[in-house]
């Protein structure tokens, strides 16, 4: 009997140096980092408007001074930061580049036209139709814009087509006569 206590007491012994040993693991503490990562993709949007010149006066109004517009913008917004954007305007089949025309389908007469850099690279910069204008175009006939205005996705920047209908045509009369020009943002 004796020697059974002494196997119970060895017995309790050991289960409670197991405990005190188990508990002083519990403890402890251990670290590690999580590292988190993302990139920030470069994108640019553009919103362009409709340009409506309203009536050309060949024989009155315009016979000697051009028909012009600066009410027309369009939007970007980049990437906050965005770098290298330019904005280039294209030429349609109506156009004998630099010069664009619209035509009217019911004559195929053309009604030649242009749009110009504002005056500044910058968001909402005005025309200027004095002197000789630049003509906005695609880098290979006119000049691309490269604005110098900031970039952030939560605020747009505004950029005013300067166009024109030059004065002295004789184009026949006509309502539809229109054209296309694509507006492409590089960035």
């Amino acid at each position: 009997m004796l020697y059974r206590k002494l196997v119970i007491r060895a017995a309790l012994a050991v289960v409670a140096g197991l405990g005190i040993a188990t508990s002083s693991w519990a403890t402890g503490t251990a670290t590690s980092s999580v590292v988190v990562t993302a990139t920030v993709a470069t994108n640019c949007t553009i919103s362009t408007p409709t340009v409506a010149f309203g009536a050309y006066d060949g024989v009155v109004a315009n016979a000697t001074a051009n028909l012009n517009n600066s009410a027309n913008s369009f939007s970007v917004k980049c990437t906050n930061s965005a770098p290298g954007v330019t904005i280039a305007l294209g030429f349609s089949a109506n156009a004998t580049a630099p010069q664009r025309a619209m035509k009217d389908p019911a004559t195929a007469t053309p009604l030649n036209y242009n749009i110009y850099l504002p005056n500044a690279t910058t968001s909402g910069a005005g025309c200027t139709f004095t002197g000789t204008p630049t003509v906005w175009g695609n880098g290979t006939n006119g000049t691309v814009l490269t604005p110098t205005s900031s970039w952030g996705a939560t605020t747009a920047n505004t950029f005013t087509l300067c166009a024109s209908v030059p004065a002295g045509q004789d184009p026949i009369a006509g309502t539809g006569y229109t054209d296309t020009v694509v507006a492409t943002i590089s960035f």
